[in-house]
């Protein structure tokens, strides 16, 4: 009997037992493979005389396939192998990946899809925004289904920091981080305007008639 037990979002621990005809010096090898992918993909995990191996460096929340094969000096293998299925933990995800991003005079609208390694089901996304100059910040979650967002009452021809970042039943992964602008508006109109009265001072020269050049 092949008994893998997951022990963290990238080991899975394999126990087995003896065969019940051993007929000589008993050894194993332990192969695994993504259960997706099928058997063209599996890897030697383990070669040797023990009943158990940590299978360590394997991908989060991802069904693995574990096939058990007995030897001995006489013959290379068993005449059947045993297989076993297990999934590992779930972990944070990966950034999501933005996919574009619209900009006008008082919104942009943010597109994106679930990060590359989601590492479980991704559960929300949180969103927030802050002008670059200033530290008010606004955020919003949304559910995991959500693909979009159109941040509203922007001011135009400015540069805003976003960052999105995703979760799941573990916890929130790192954000994917950037800076946007926003495009240029209607100016309003002029303020206070004036009118001021200036006078020319002119110089000007007086003399007597007996005074000489």
């Amino acid at each position: 009997m092949l008994l893998p037990k997951q022990l963290n979002s990238t080991a899975v621990k394999v126990t087995w037992q003896v065969p019940l005809n051993p007929n000589g010096e008993i050894f194993y090898r332990l192969y695994y493979w993504q259960s997706s992918t099928g058997a063209v993909t599996k890897r030697l995990a383990y070669d040797g005389s023990l009943l158990e191996h940590v299978v360590v460096g394997i991908h989060e929340y991802v069904t693995y396939t574990f096939m058990l094969q007995a030897y001995n000096v006489k013959y290379s293998w068993s005449s059947a192998a045993t297989n076993a299925t297990e999934t590992t933990h779930p972990a944070v995800p990966s950034e999501p990946v933005i996919v574009s991003v619209s900009t006008m005079t008082n919104y942009l609208e943010i597109n994106w899809k679930l990060p590359t390694e989601p590492n479980g089901i991704i559960k929300s996304f949180h969103l927030c925004w802050t002008l670059v100059v200033m530290n008010n910040q606004s955020c919003i979650d949304f559910n995991g289904a959500a693909i979009w967002y159109r941040i509203p009452n922007l001011k135009a021809f400015s540069q805003y920091n976003v960052s999105l970042a995703a979760s799941t039943s573990v916890g929130q992964g790192p954000p994917v981080t950037n800076v946007y602008s926003t495009d240029e508006g209607v100016p309003s109109e002029p303020r206070d305007l004036q009118a001021l009265e200036t006078r020319a001072n002119l110089p000007f020269s007086s003399r007597g008639k007996n005074q000489r050049a």
